[in-house]
């Protein structure tokens, strides 16, 4: 018997749970969850699970869903270096939850629209995009969001 790493038996579980979920708004977070999980390595796969989530969160009208499915396409397009695709599904996503007053979204977002500009040479408008999020997880006490954006 071949024992399997760690990301094999993370997806295992995430499978095993959406195929019990009993609610669209659970399917549509663990399809999130697996859209994040193969964002690095599988952009395909990540693009294929995130669009899964966005057609049901339009479907049900969920914008918290809607969000997150297109911030982890524009992950999974970041990864594949496609930043301009990357971009543009950031910026959608981040329109989403501002417009939902989604703080943490909007943080992360704004970290991951610098994170883009700064693969573009971008610096300034990387450096003002990750001091906005700074700013917001401060504001928020996000102890995760201040030092992942202090970080970069």
């Amino acid at each position: 018997m071949q024992l399997k790493d760690k990301s094999d038996l993370v997806f295992d579980s995430l499978v095993t749970s959406l195929n019990e979920a009993s609610t669209d708004t659970l399917r549509i977070n663990i399809l999130n969850d697996i859209a994040w999980h193969f964002a690095p390595t599988n952009f395909e796969e990540s693009i294929k699970f995130a669009d899964s989530a966005l057609a049901l969160s339009r479907k049900i009208k969920w914008k918290k869903g809607e969000g997150y499915s297109l911030k982890h396409r524009g992950e999974a397009f970041r990864y594949r270096g496609e930043i301009q695709k990357a971009l543009l599904n950031h910026e959608t996503a981040l329109s989403i939850f501002q417009k939902i007053d989604n703080s943490k979204g909007v943080a992360s977002l704004l970290s991951n629209i610098g994170i883009a500009h700064y693969m573009m040479s971008n610096f300034p408008k990387a450096f003002d995009y990750y001091s906005q999020a700074l700013e917001l997880g401060r504001k928020n006490e996000d102890d995760n969001g201040i030092l992942k954006n202090l970080s970069l």
